[in-house]
C-alpha cells in the first residue's frame, strides 16, 4: 500500500506540468498539435483519476494522511516539548475555526438587498426599496419576486471552494503563528 501511495504521489508531482500543457495548449490548428492534444487529454484524465484515488487514500489511511499533512501543516513532534507545542496549538486552532465559521454562517444567513419595486407597488411615490433581514433554509430555494433586485449582498457569495479554501489557509496558519510564538516562549 506505501510503495502505491508513493507511486501516485510521484506520478501527481511529476504530472502536473503535463496537466497544466494541456489546460494552456487550448484549440489545437495542426495535426501534431491534435494529437499531443489527445495525449495531454488522457493524461488529465488518468492524473485526475489518480487524485481522486490519493484523496480517498488519505481519508482512509491514517499512515498516508500522517505522512502527507504532517509535512503540509509542519508539523514536529520530536519530543514531549513540541508534542505539548502542537497541543496548544491544536486547541488555539480549534477555537479560531470556530469563531471563523460561525462568522461565515453569519454572513450567509445576514442578507441586505435594495430592490426596484415595479409601478403597481410603489410605496408613496419611492420606486426602491431596501430589505435587511437573517434567512435560513436547511434547503436552497429559488424565490420568484415580481421586485428587481439592484443590489443585494447575496449575490456576492462565495462558492463552497472558495469558503474551504479560506477555512484551509486559517487553520494552517493559525496554526504555525500559534506554534512558533509556543516555541518562542519555552525558549
Amino acid at each position: 500500500m506505501n510503495r502505491f501511495v508513493r507511486y501516485i504521489k510521484t506520478y501527481l508531482i511529476l504530472g502536473l506540468p503535463l496537466v497544466i500543457a494541456c489546460i494552456l495548449l487550448g484549440t489545437p490548428k495542426t495535426n501534431f498539435l491534435k494529437m499531443v492534444q489527445d495525449a495531454l487529454s488522457w493524461n488529465l484524465m488518468f492524473w485526475f483519476l489518480m487524485l481522486i484515488l490519493f484523496l480517498v487514500t488519505l481519508v482512509v489511511s491514517a499512515n498516508t494522511r500522517e505522512k502527507a499533512l504532517t509535512r503540509i501543516a509542519n508539523l514536529k513532534e520530536r519530543d514531549e516539548r513540541e508534542q505539548f507545542i502542537t497541543g496548544k496549538a491544536s486547541r488555539i486552532t480549534y477555537i479560531a475555526n470556530l469563531s471563523m465559521l460561525i462568522l461565515l454562517f453569519f454572513f450567509s444567513i445576514f442578507s441586505v438587498g435594495i430592490y426596484r419595486l415595479p409601478e403597481g407597488k410603489t410605496i408613496n411615490g419611492k420606486h426602491h426599496a431596501l430589505n435587511i433581514g437573517l434567512n435560513y433554509n436547511f434547503f436552497d430555494s429559488n424565490k420568484d419576486s415580481d421586485s428587481t433586485l439592484v443590489y443585494g449582498t447575496q449575490t456576492f457569495a462565495l462558492s463552497k471552494a472558495t469558503i474551504i479554501l479560506m477555512l484551509i489557509s486559517w487553520q494552517l496558519s493559525v496554526f504555525n503563528v500559534t506554534a512558533r510564538r509556543e516555541i518562542g516562549k519555552a525558549s
